[in-house]
């Protein structure tokens, strides 16, 4: 070994976690303690094509990466829409630039499109014909079952008293 490679290494790793300690600044002194010399890891969002997965379970997922990544509302904004792929990412073209300005805007134009009313029906129609599949244990058609069960409540049944 060489050894002008240990103060390279020395300085890389010194600046790394300088780097670190810069970006724990606003945290408390408890915070910056246990993120100082390690990297925070990141939750990447899904793609959402407007098929597959729900509207609610990309929604729920997104969310989730939202708050965990730390994201302020523009950074949600611009992962949302690098989110969006084929019908999905349609929305951000065939709208007025004004309908998806805001994250708030954006959420109600997919919610709008995507987890309409009209799959209510849909999903009621799934659940009445749903039958266990030949080989498929009974943890799987529960799960499946619960999720149309969910997925076929419509909204106004909910909030109804």
């Amino acid at each position: 070994m060489k050894a002008g490679k240990f103060p390279q290494v020395s300085h890389r790793r010194h600046h790394r976690e300088k780097s670190v300690e810069t970006c724990c600044e606003s945290e408390s002194d408890t915070d910056k303690r246990h993120t100082f010399g390690r990297r925070r890891s990141f939750i990447r969002p899904d793609r959402f094509d407007g098929v597959t997965p729900s509207f609610a379970t990309f929604k729920a997922h997104f969310e989730n990466a939202a708050q965990f990544n730390r994201w302020r509302e523009k950074e949600q904004l611009a992962h949302l829409k690098a989110s969006l792929v084929g019908a999905a990412s349609q929305c951000l073209w065939d709208q007025s630039p004004e309908c998806v300005s805001t994250l708030d805007k954006l959420w109600k134009l997919l919610s709008d499109r995507f987890a309409g009313q009209n799959l209510t029906e849909k999903y009621r129609t799934e659940l009445r014909n749903r039958r266990r599949k030949q080989g498929e244990s009974l943890d799987s058609l529960c799960t499946d079952v619960r999720r149309l069960l969910i997925m076929g409540v419509s909204r106004s049944n909910v909030d109804s008293p």
